[in-house]
């Protein structure tokens, strides 16, 4: 949401990485899911939990061009590194634990 992608991109791991090898491909993948999804609305569900060794940050929020919510969930080693990142849209039988 920051637009910050180099900042971000410094930020991940080396498995995440390969999965976005530049800030540019991390943009270009927000600017098409930004896209696709639309402005997002209403009041968004946060939630931090500490588990073993991450941290998981867990967003559940409304976009104007999503038929259901959508889950955006950020996992985060205890040195800061991003090791993972999920956009997901939600179902009716899905369930954020």
């Amino acid at each position: 949401y920051g637009q910050e992608f180099d900042r971000l991109w410094e930020r991940f791991s080396p498995e995440m990485k390969q999965t976005f090898p530049t800030a540019a491909e991390l943009a270009r993948f927000a600017g098409t899911t930004v896209a696709e999804l639309g402005a997002e609305r209403g009041t968004p569900s946060e939630r931090v939990m500490e588990e073993d060794s991450v941290t998981v940050y867990t967003r559940l929020a409304s976009f104007e061009r999503a038929p259901n919510p959508v889950l955006l969930q950020w996992t985060l080693a205890r040195d800061g590194k991003v090791t993972g990142f999920v956009v997901r849209p939600m179902t009716g039988d899905s369930a954020v634990q």
